[in-house]
C-alpha cells in the first residue's frame, strides 16, 4: 500500500537515536522498514486515509528499536497549511508507551480472565440454586402424603378408641397432630419458598390497596379477638406479580397481629411515601431511573432486639418460643425474596418490648414493563 513520502520529510535526533538508522535511511518511506509487519498495513491505512481527507490522526503501532526488539509508539499528527491556506503535509510527534501498553493488556488480560471466572461462577450458583429449588419442591411435594396419612390415622385412632384410651395416651395422640400441623405448614412454606425462587418475571399492573385489602379479609377473626386497630395509607399501583404481593402482605400484616404485647391493644399502621432522588442512592442495589416508594409497616407489638434487625430475614431464623409464637421461620425470609424479585428490598428496625417496624421499598417501574 504507498504512502505519502512527504510524511517522513522531517525527522529529529531522537528519532533516528531511537531507530538507530541514519537519516537518508528514514526519509521516504525508509522509515516503513522499522515498523512491525502485522501493524503495516493499519499504519499505511491511516496515513492514506488521513492525507486524503487531511484531518488529525493518532494510532498505536509497534516499531523496531535500535536493538532489535519492537516496542509501542504512539503516532499522532495534525495537518498544517502554508501561507495561502494550501495544504502542506502534517506535523506530528511519536511517543514510546511500551510499557504503558504491556500494563494495559495484562490488565485487560486479568479482567477478561476474572469476568470469565465470574461469569462461570454465577452459571454454577444459578444451577446450584435451581437444583436446590427443585429438590426442596419435590422433597416438600413427597412428604405431604406421608404427614397426611399419620394426621388421618391418629385422628382415627383417638375418635374410635377415645373412650378405651387411657389419659396419657390421649395426650401423646394430640402432640402427635400438633406436629403433624407444625409440619404441614413448614411443607407448604418450603413449596412456597420454592415457587418464588423459581417465579418467572412476569409483572402486571397491581393495585396494593385492593391486595391489602383481601390480605385483611383473611385476618378479619384474629383482628376481631385481638381488638387490634390498624390505619392505612393509600398505596400505590405498582407493577407486580399479585401473588407474591398476597404473600407478602399476608406475612408481615400476619407478624405484627402475632407478636403482640400482652394486655395491650395492637396498633398497627401501614404507611407510604415516594422516595426522593437523592434517598434511592443510599440503597446500592436499587435503580434510581425506575422511582421507588417506601411502605412501612409499624406495630406496638413486642418487637426484637435491634442487633437482629437482619437475622430475622434469614430462613429458619426465629428469636421466639415456637410454643409461645408458633411458624416456621420462613415468612420474612419468603419476604425478602419477594422483594427481591420486584428489584426492591426491605429492611426492619426495631426494639425489644418497643414494636417493629417493616420498611417494604418496591419500584414505580420494571425494566421489563416500561411504557406499558
Amino acid at each position: 500500500m504507498p504512502v505519502p513520502t512527504e510524511i517522513s520529510l522531517f525527522l529529529n535526533k531522537t528519532w533516528l537515536a531511537f531507530t538507530g538508522r541514519k537519516l537518508s535511511k528514514e526519509t521516504g518511506i525508509g522509515w516503513v522498514e522499522g515498523v512491525y509487519k502485522d501493524d503495516l498495513d493499519h499504519v499505511l491505512s491511516t496515513y492514506n486515509n488521513s492525507f486524503e481527507q487531511k484531518k488529525p490522526f493518532s494510532l498505536e503501532y509497534r516499531m523496531r528499536r535500535f536493538d532489535g526488539e519492537y516496542r509501542w509508539i504512539l503516532n499522532s499528527a495534525v495537518p498544517t497549511y502554508d501561507a495561502d491556506g494550501e495544504f502542506s503535509g502534517y506535523t506530528g510527534s511519536c511517543t514510546e508507551i511500551h510499557d504503558k501498553r504491556i500494563i494495559s493488556q495484562e490488565l485487560e488480560r486479568l479482567v477478561n480472565e476474572r469476568t470469565g471466572e465470574l461469569k462461570e461462577a454465577n452459571l454454577n450458583l444459578e444451577r446450584s440454586n435451581d437444583e436446590l429449588a427443585q429438590f426442596a419442591y419435590v422433597a416438600s411435594h413427597d412428604l405431604q402424603e406421608p404427614l397426611r396419612k399419620i394426621s388421618t390415622f391418629s385422628i382415627r385412632l383417638k375418635e374410635r378408641y377415645v373412650e378405651a384410651l387411657p389419659t396419657a395416651a390421649t395426650e401423646l395422640i394430640e402432640k402427635i397432630n400438633n406436629s403433624s400441623e407444625r409440619m404441614r405448614k413448614l411443607i407448604d412454606d418450603l413449596l412456597n419458598f420454592s415457587r418464588i425462587s423459581r417465579f418467572e418475571k412476569k409483572f402486571i399492573t397491581t393495585d396494593l390497596n385492593k391486595v391489602f385489602r383481601d390480605v385483611l379479609s383473611d385476618f378479619d377473626l384474629l383482628i376481631q379477638e385481638k381488638n387490634a386497630v390498624l390505619h392505612l395509607d393509600k398505596l400505590p399501583l405498582i407493577p407486580a406479580v399479585p401473588l407474591q404481593m398476597n404473600q407478602l402482605f399476608h406475612n408481615l400484616l400476619g407478624n405484627a397481629l402475632k407478636f403482640t404485647s400482652p394486655d395491650v391493644t395492637p396498633v398497627i399502621e401501614v404507611t407510604c411515601r415516594k422516595l426522593a432522588a437523592d434517598e434511592i442512592k443510599n440503597f446500592s442495589n436499587l435503580d434510581a431511573s425506575l422511582g421507588y416508594y417506601e411502605i412501612i409497616i409499624r406495630d406496638n407489638g413486642i418487637g426484637f432486639p435491634g442487633e437482629f434487625a437482619d437475622q430475622i430475614f434469614v430462613i429458619f431464623q426465629r428469636l421466639n418460643d415456637k410454643d409461645d409464637y408458633p411458624g416456621t421461620g420462613i415468612g420474612l425470609a419468603l419476604c425478602r425474596k419477594i422483594s427481591s424479585n420486584h428489584n426492591g428490598e426491605i429492611f426492619a428496625e426495631g426494639q425489644e418490648n418497643g414494636g417493629a417496624a417493616f420498611h417494604l421499598i418496591l419500584p414505580d417501574n420494571q425494566p421489563s414493563h416500561k411504557g406499558k
